[in-house]
């Protein structure tokens, strides 16, 4: 999912603001250590400081977690246990490996923002803004209020008072050291099979490029990209809770994050506070059905704006905005639009155009219009479409940065990876059954993940016991509904919601075009957090309006979404 997609989809749980505080449970914490005299795992830049540029209100802590490359090397771990049982102050007194060539650690970059009651009566909460990609500015962009860009207020008071609120940089992320970085490209036509093969191709030898690379390799022999799953991640969120002296750890996770959150409540049960994940990401371990789900996910939203457009009069794509489209995909696959400068549209770049409109409500307007335009043959409007992704010499479209933690990560949870021959005959397959564009979401991440050279370290989710509460929206273009289902399924006994409305992890609704309803569900999940379970007769969140496809909400561009979701602790 992309990085800028999930930064906005957050803005749905930045709870409304309420009186009371809550009341200190040091049974919560245990005494040996604490997130202001962590163990020697954690190593704090300094004392808490408070109003540093870019953040909000309250004390602030910035460090790293130093954790095992591999957590299932018993000597390497029983070495970071023995880091626990010492603090910072005494890291000298312990005996150590001859330097780290027989346990390497990983660097993950740590934000915290401090509970307003010491010691935090809930104890720690990580935010996880999905991704994968996303890292410790997740915790930014709730308590820094940086979403006022749609007017959603900061984080419910309560839950500052109740909460050490954690952000983390993961395994080969941003700030991580050591970071993984890697291209990925796409065929500008997807029925061109020299195309397709070359892309593939190109992704293989990347890949092995990227695998082979010698600053991921270590004197003891392993590669850092064996350890990149998001198993090794839970392992090191569990290290970090004890490394801090707390019993549970909480876990608000949003797309991708939601699987962050449920394989920590699947491997450290014991050790899970309260989990809840919006906009849940597949729980399966098979990248097939991976990429068929993201697929359904978009021609679903797709035709759900369609549907909109041609009910809702004045809509400039209407009254047979299906068959407006269809004829402009027909003409791009042609070739038949070219740029002022003689560019043609190719068929990725207006998919990829498509795909990033519709994950906000907010861009319906501009869409379809842009649709519109298209059919008419307007240039201005055929520039803008063409310039949005550039296509090289190849008549490649390739993309850097969020790729690379998708094809690490994602590589290393999921299996069943596609060849050539068969992933020619899933393209063709998904043309037939999502003639909207669909089958381009889903070479998206085909893509991203073929060729892997990393071993697949999968996790089978789901625990009997742990009540992680499941919220899915109805209208996700980027999260099919059945996933949320799926996850709730592994979780019997937690709960899911089903929030009718449009947008990621439930973004749109939330600011834009059901505020109200948006609130109340919003005072549901912040229930939640605070005293650990809802009323199990809840599992509806009802959306009573419908987003505008006939006029823009409010003035808006990309760069201003940007401007908000690049931020840098």
């Amino acid at each position: 999912m992309s990085i800028l997609c999930l930064h906005i989809c957050i803005v749905s749980v930045l709870l409304i603001s309420g009186g009371h505080a809550v009341q200190l449970h040091s049974s919560e914490l245990e005494s040996s250590s604490s997130i202001l005299h962590p163990s020697a795992n954690v190593r704090w830049s300094g004392a808490p400081f408070r109003n540093r540029t870019g953040m909000g209100p309250g004390r602030w802590l910035k460090g790293f977690l130093d954790t095992p490359l591999d957590h299932d090397d018993t000597h390497c771990a029983h070495q970071a246990m023995q880091r626990t049982q010492s603090t910072q102050d005494h890291v000298e007194k312990l005996v150590q490996d001859s330097s780290n060539k027989l346990c390497p650690t990983v660097s993950l970059p740590i934000v915290a923002r401090l509970a307003d009651v010491q010691p935090a009566p809930l104890g720690p909460m990580l935010l996880h803004c999905g991704g994968p990609s996303s890292g410790k500015e997740c915790i930014n962009i709730f308590i820094n209020g940086t979403t006022e860009f749609y007017g959603a207020p900061r984080m419910d008071s309560r839950l500052l008072a109740s909460y050490d609120i954690i952000g983390i940089d993961q395994r080969g992320v941003q700030d991580s050291r050591p970071s993984v970085n890697s291209i990925v490209c796409f065929p500008s036509n997807l029925s061109d099979t020299e195309q397709v093969l070359a892309a593939i191709s190109n992704r293989t030898a990347v890949q092995k490029e990227v695998y082979n690379d010698p600053k991921y390799h270590y004197p003891n022999g392993k590669n850092f990209l064996d350890y990149t799953s998001t198993r090794d991640f839970a392992f090191d969120l569990d290290l970090l809770r004890q490394s801090i002296g707390a019993k549970q750890l909480s876990i608000m996770g949003f797309s991708y994050g939601t699987l962050v959150g449920a394989t920590y409540a699947t491997l450290f049960p014991a050790h899970a506070g309260r989990i809840l994940c919006l906009g849940p990401v597949l729980s399966t371990v098979d990248a097939s059905a991976f990429s068929e789900g993201t697929a359904q996910a978009y021609e679903g939203v797709l035709t759900r704006v369609l549907r909109l457009c041609d009910k809702q009069q004045g809509c400039p794509a209407g009254p047979d905005s299906q068959k407006m489209l269809i004829d402009v995909l027909d003409n791009v696959k042609r070739g038949v639009y070219s740029s002022s400068d003689g560019k043609t549209l190719m068929e990725t770049v207006f998919y990829n155009y498509v795909k990033e409109h519709i994950r906000y409500s907010v861009a319906y307007y501009h869409l379809l219009s842009v649709v519109a335009g298209i059919s008419k043959h307007d240039q201005a409007t055929i520039d803008e479409v063409v310039a949005y992704r550039p296509v090289d010499n190849r008549g490649l479209w390739c993309d850097v940065g969020e790729v690379g933690a998708v094809s690490n990560i994602h590589g290393s949870d999921y299996t069943s990876r596609l060849g050539p021959p068969e992933m020619l005959g899933e393209i063709e397959r998904r043309a037939r059954l999502y003639p909207l564009g669909g089958q381009f979401e889903a070479l998206w991440y085909q893509l991203a993940l073929s060729g892997s050279q990393s071993m697949p370290r999968p996790v089978r989710l789901g625990d009997p016991d742990i009540p992680v509460l499941v919220v899915g929206n109805l209208y996700d273009s980027a999260t099919s509904y059945k996933w949320s289902a799926s996850l709730s399924n592994a979780f019997p006994n937690g709960q899911l919601i089903t929030f009718q409305g449009d947008g990621h992890c439930m973004a749109e609704a939330a600011v834009g075009y059901a505020r109200e309803d948006a609130s109340q569900c919003q005072a549901v999940l912040n229930q939640f957090l605070l005293e650990g379970s809802i009323d199990p007769s809840i599992t509806l969140c009802p959306v009573h309006a419908e987003p505008n496809t006939t006029a823009e909400y409010v003035p808006w561009t990309w760069e201003d979404v940007d401007s908000y979701s690049t931020r840098k602790l």
